[in-house]
């Protein structure tokens, strides 16, 4: 879990310094032109207690909106990126136990 921890931060801190982004509205978190349509809504809606423009898909708002809740909108598309990062490495790390068991039970069942 330590190395698919290594591995993906590191990944990420080259593609950060690569400059793929359009803008960077916080420390970490970076966008393209429509990525600010994901956040708008669920930062009018903790602003105003409207959800407006709604023409996108709330999926980012179950790990979005608690974080603006709490925190500023920088700061939370920052908590955001880490909590991406975070279950990455979770699905990584799920993957490789699956397939290691994968394994044991094909050469446990080959007689080895």
């Amino acid at each position: 879990m330590v190395l698919a921890l290594l591995i993906k931060t590191t990944y990420f801190g080259i593609s950060l310094s690569q400059g793929y982004y359009v803008y960077r509205g916080s420390c970490i978190a970076a966008g393209h032109p429509d990525s600010s349509s994901y956040f708008e809504p669920l930062d009018n809606l903790v602003d105003t207690g409207v959800y407006q423009p709604d023409y996108r898909l709330p999926g980012p708002g179950a790990i979005y909106l608690p974080l603006r809740m709490v925190a500023d909108a920088a700061l939370a598309k920052d908590l955001f990126i880490v909590a991406q990062l975070l279950l990455d490495v979770l699905a990584v790390y799920a993957l490789a136990f699956a397939a290691f068991l994968l394994v044991v039970a094909g050469l446990m069942a080959a007689g080895f």
